[in-house]
Parts: structure tokens; C-alpha cells; sequence
């Protein structure tokens, strides 16, 4: 790790340089959600001014490190700069959407809710009373989202792959949500602060799966329990809060992509359909398993507007739109695979495309769900006990509502199947050797954006009844 700055007077300067690296940010998404996206209310509008903070915090810190110049100098004048693009960015008049009726909340049920995030919070609050001064150690992060960070910083540049692990590739990652660690690192030099970054985007998921239940009609309280029982299933909790994992970044952020191509579907917004390229594109840049997730999403959309009816050359235009942001938002790190090793999805080999050497780990131990499927004592002895522990009541109690989905909700419902099932094929969901499946709970991961969806549609189903 990179060697921790000295005396008191070095992090005064650390925190100057953070606070106008995330206040920079901050007016950017301020700015640009008032000039463009006015007509936003409550947790919409929360949820946009958060995808524009995240994708301004990406570009002041890629654009220096993609020139080869990162530094916290290069980063705040950056960000400086992105401050007064924001600035001349001209407004729009403000559309605001038709009134419509609200779905009533009883009190017992904002009772359940209020009581739900009390509970979320007051856990948030004490692990990290208890936490905070102790370094995060949990294997991920310290093979290799910290030390490539570090790296990064060493080298100034993120047109390498750093790979500290053998027969790994861990360095060829997605990684958005690193950046996110370089944030609070790169003013100081060392990592005290790295614990805390997964709380405000595990706090802003819940915010966008509220939101994503308000869109499909669920009353207010339902969606606010709907919100709080996924932040508080294991699987969701523990990466960001005990692990200190990047997921968080990639689950707020297909939230948000979610929510306004819903949004756009009501009102066919072209400004939304930006927002929702930019968010799904930062989710597929964060994390391998957002690449599938985030390619399931697009292609279910596409379907959807379909068999809706809509002329095929609007569906061509929106749809190139979405997928060139998507591109933009979050392909740098294909790009840098490419320019590497000359493929960019490294390890993995793509016959007549892009060559690899063979991958021993993943021939070794990189089982699947899949390959347990036939096996009565893996699903007794592993798969079904690591589950329960992933996921928990609070997660089972969010899938039902995929069931009694309806109008707009059937193309979150469809892609939940789809994410599932490609969760089920996906190599290192059962790791280990044959026979004996290890970090099924943890790797569990790979399938929460289809709980994610599952949430919302579950809240509209119980706030029908």
C-alpha cells in the first residue's frame, strides 16, 4: 500500500483537496440536474443528482489517470474545470409530469417502514461505531481493489494490469467502483477512509428501489419497506458495511438506469434516457457480473418497447442512444484490457476474436451453479444452506412480486429470469473443487440485481392488495 503521509499539516491539505474534489462533484450534479432535468421530484430527483455526482466523480479522477498525469493536483483542477462546464450548461424549462393520484399509506404501515430503516440505520451506525478504526480485511479488497488502486497512484496511470495474485486476472476487473476508493485515497495517501465509501452508495440503493416502487404505483411505505428489507438482506449488507466491497456501486446505479428507463417508457423524456445510459453504463463498468446484468437489462428493454408497438426506427435511435452511453459510461476498462493484452475481456478466450491463455483457476475451481445441478448433496450440504444465509427472510420475502407483475412492471419481471439464469452459468458461483462448492453465500452477489428488481415489483404487488 502506498506509504501514509506525515504530520498533521499533510492531511489538512488531504481534506482541503477531498472536500474540493466532492464539493466540485457535488455542484456539478447540483448544477446539472437544475439546468436539465427540473422537472424531477423527490426520490427521482435524488437518485439523478447521484448518477451525475458519480459519473463527475469518475471523470475527474479516469481523464488525468487515462492521460497518464494522475495526481490530487491533476484531479482537483479537473474537477475545477468540470465545474464550470456545469456552470454555462444553458436550462430548460422545467416539464413537470400529469398529476396523478397517490396510493394511500396507512399508518400501521408507515409504522413497518419507519421501523424497517430505524433498524437498517441503527445497524449502520453501530457496526461502524465499533468498526471504524480498524483496517477492512477481507481478501478482495487487499489483493487487489486497494493494491491496484495504489498502483494507479505510483504510476499515474491506469493503462496497466497489475496483478499481484498468480494465475489470477483480478487486475483486468471493472473498476468503477475502485475509483470511488481512489477518491478518499489519492488526497492522503493511505486509506483510512476506504470503510466508509460503500455506506452512502448501499444508502442511495435503497433510495432508487424506492424510487423504482413509487414509478410502478407502489404506495409510499410499502416502497420505503421494500427499500429497507433489500438493504438489509446479508447479501447486500455485508459486501458494503463488513467487506467494504464495490457492489453497492454497481446495484445503485442499475437501480438508477432501471428507474428512468421506466421513467422514459411513461413519458419519453430524452433527457431520462440519457440518465438511464449513464447509470447502466457506470453499473457495467464497476463489476464483470454488471456486464451480463447490464447487457440482460438492455436487451429486455429493447424486447419490451417491442412488443409495445413502438416504430422500429425509434426503437433503432433509443436504442443506440442507451448503448453508445452505455459504451461511454463504462467501457474504458474493456478499452484498457484491449490495449494490454489484446482482449478485452481477459481471461477469458473468444474463439476467432480475442486469444487468452489457458486459465487454470477457472478450469480448477471456477465451478458454476450449472454443474451442481443433478447433484441432491451439493444443493442439501451447500447450495441451499449458503443461500439462506445470503439472502435470508428478507430477501425471500422480495421475490413474490415478480409473480403479479403488470403493465411496465413485466419487463422488470422478465429480466429477472434472465439475470437468475445467467447468474446460475457463471463461473466461480459454486468456487472450489468439485464436490466441494466454497463462498456460494458471498459469490451470491453475482444474482442481487435480479432481487433488486424483484423488490419494487413486490411493493406495487402488495401495495394492490
Amino acid at each position: 500500500m502506498v506509504r501514509p503521509m506525515a504530520g498533521g499539516g499533510s492531511f489538512a491539505v488531504g481534506y482541503a483537496v477531498l472536500a474540493g474534489v466532492l464539493g466540485a462533484c457535488t455542484g456539478v450534479a447540483h448544477l446539472v440536474v437544475r439546468a436539465r432535468f427540473a422537472g424531477l421530484r423527490g426520490a427521482a430527483r435524488a437518485v439523478a443528482l447521484f448518477v451525475v455526482f458519480e459519473a463527475a466523480l469518475l471523470v475527474v479522477h479516469l481523464l488525468p489517470a487515462a492521460l497518464g498525469g494522475l495526481s490530487r493536483g491533476a484531479v482537483l483542477l479537473v474537477a475545477a474545470a468540470a465545474l464550470a462546464v456545469a456552470f454555462a450548461i444553458p436550462r430548460t424549462p422545467a416539464v413537470a409530469g400529469p398529476e396523478r393520484p397517490e396510493p394511500p399509506s396507512p399508518r400501521w404501515s408507515w409504522a413497518l417502514a419507519i421501523g424497517a430503516w430505524c433498524l437498517v440505520l441503527a445497524y449502520l451506525a453501530v457496526y461502524l461505531q465499533g468498526h471504524h478504526a480498524n483496517a477492512v480485511h477481507h481478501v478482495d479488497l487487499l489483493t487487489f481493489h486497494l493494491p491496484d488502486m495504489a498502483r494507479w497512484m505510483q504510476d499515474g496511470t491506469i493503462w496497466q494490469n497489475d496483478q499481484f495474485v498468480p494465475l489470477f486476472a483480478n487486475g483486468n476487473y471493472p473498476q468503477h467502483g475502485d475509483v470511488s476508493f481512489l477518491a478518499v485515497t489519492l488526497p492522503f495517501s493511505q486509506d483510512s477512509l476506504v470503510r466508509l465509501v460503500p455506506y452512502p452508495y448501499l444508502l442511495a440503493t435503497g433510495v432508487a428501489v424506492f424510487a423504482v416502487a413509487r414509478e410502478l404505483r407502489a404506495p409510499a411505505s410499502t416502497a420505503a419497506l421494500a427499500a429497507a428489507a433489500l438493504v438489509a438482506t446479508p447479501v447486500v449488507l455485508r459486501p458494503a458495511v463488513v467487506a467494504s466491497l464495490p457492489d453497492a456501486v454497481l446495484l445503485m446505479t442499475f437501480a438508477a438506469g432501471t428507474l428512468f428507463l421506466l421513467r422514459h417508457a411513461r413519458n419519453g423524456r430524452r433527457g431520462e434516457l440519457v440518465l438511464a445510459g449513464v447509470a447502466l453504463g457506470i453499473a457495467l463498468g464497476t463489476k464483470w457480473y454488471g456486464v451480463s446484468t447490464v447487457a440482460i437489462a438492455v436487451v429486455v428493454w429493447l424486447a419490451a418497447r417491442v412488443l409495445a408497438g413502438h416504430r422500429h426506427r425509434a426503437i433503432a435511435r433509443d436504442g443506440l442512444l442507451v448503448t453508445a452511453l452505455v459504451a461511454a459510461a463504462g467501457g474504458i476498462w474493456l478499452v484498457r484490457n484491449w490495449a494490454v493484452t489484446g482482449n478485452p475481456l481477459f481471461p477469458v478466450k473468444v474463439p476467432g476474436l480475442f486469444d487468452a491463455p489457458p486459465d487454470v483457476i477457472r478450469e480448477r475451481f471456477g465451478f458454476s451453479v450449472a454443474d451442481y445441478l443433478g447433484d441432491p448433496a451439493a444443493w442439501r450440504e451447500h447450495l441451499l444452506p449458503d443461500w439462506w444465509t445470503a439472502f435470508s427472510l428478507a430477501g425471500l420475502a422480495l421475490l413474490p412480486g415478480v409473480l403479479a407483475a403488470r403493465g411496465r412492471g413485466l419487463a422488470l419481471a422478465a429480466a429477472v429470469p434472465a439475470i437468475v439464469l445467467a447468474y446460475v452459468i457463471t463461473p466461480y458461483t459454486a468456487l472450489g473443487e468439485r464436490g466441494d462448492p466454497l463462498l456460494i453465500a458471498q459469490n451470491a452477489r453475482y444474482v442481487v440485481p435480479a432481487l433488486l428488481l424483484a423488490a419494487p415489483l413486490t411493493a406495487a404487488a402488495v401495495g394492490r392488495l
